[in-house]
């Protein structure tokens, strides 16, 4: 199982237990299961990589037309992300996670940044547009937070912190302060265990956020605060440059001296004073 599907399957947990219908989704999987290990064709469809991932989501939709719309989602989802050869084996460990007692026992406290991501995209795809928009809001806003102190971000970013002194933290500082969805993300975040930037990890899963409603995220790097207007001109000369529909999120960031820094997924569009005083040094230094 990957660990994005994993992290979707644990959301779903979440979910589902909420919803009092967990025994209903993991029946729903387990009959999925015998299904394709009962039809030769069945299995050859969904482990053949030549056939669409989306194909492959309709077959199981038909299957789980029945069952509970928790299931269906879960169901659809592993087809159209795992690796053909291993769906069969990723249904099968759905199920084990669905059905056992100690999921954190079971899965352990620990978490990696992909199957953060499918937690976060799961809770995302649950969720209603105005809470989706009102947690990636949060989100970017904690990011800054975390990014305007140094020891909260080293602590939150593993360096010499346990998983659940992490998750303790992100108790005090959000919950019962954000919307739950914020807080059930941030705190799933901040358990991975290998030291990772955690503002990147959380800007991550605001982009989701963002993408889950259609839109991309460009962050707007600038010496001084940027108007409206300003923030405006630049997202529609972006959304021109990169053809796409943006959300501008703007941020201060004085080391840059004076002009902007725009990110837009892996791409930098970097106006900034400082670039152009670092590209005079050089020019400098190879004439010399």
């Amino acid at each position: 199982m990957n660990e994005s599907v994993r992290g979707y399957v644990e959301a779903i947990r979440v979910r589902s237990e909420e919803a009092g219908t967990l025994a209903e989704v993991a029946s729903a999987i387990a009959e999925l299961k015998r299904a394709i290990e009962s039809s030769k064709d069945l299995m050859e469809v969904l482990g053949d990589p030549s056939y669409s991932p989306r194909a492959k989501a309709e077959i199981v939709g038909d299957l789980l037309a029945r069952s509970n719309a928790l299931a269906i989602k879960l169901g659809q989802t592993i087809v159209m992300s795992e690796a053909p050869k291993y769906i069969l084996d990723t249904f099968a460990e759905t199920h084990r996670l669905l059905e056992v007692d100690d999921l954190a026992n079971y899965v352990g406290a620990d978490s990696t940044k992909s199957r953060a991501n499918g937690f976060a995209k799961a809770l995302f795809g649950l969720a209603n547009p105005l809470d989706l928009e009102i947690c990636e809001d949060q989100l970017f806003r904690f990011a800054r937070s975390i990014e305007a102190n140094r020891p909260l971000r080293r602590a939150l970013s593993g360096m010499g912190s346990h998983p659940s002194q992490r998750r303790a933290i992100v108790d005090d500082l959000l919950k019962e302060k954000t919307s739950n969805l914020s807080w059930e993300v941030a705190r799933y975040a901040v358990s991975i265990t290998v030291v990772r930037d955690i503002v990147e990890i959380i800007d991550g899963l605001v982009a989701i956020a963002a993408q889950e409603r259609n839109l991309f995220v460009c962050q707007l790097r600038s010496a001084r605060p940027l108007s409206p207007q300003e923030i405006e001109r630049i997202r529609l000369s972006l959304v021109a440059s990169v053809g796409r529909e943006l959300e501008a999120r703007a941020m201060v960031d004085p080391s840059l001296l004076a002009g902007v820094v725009a990110v837009v997924g892996d791409e930098i569009f970097d106006g900034s004073a400082r670039r152009r005083i670092d590209q005079l040094r050089v020019r400098l230094s190879s004439s010399s």
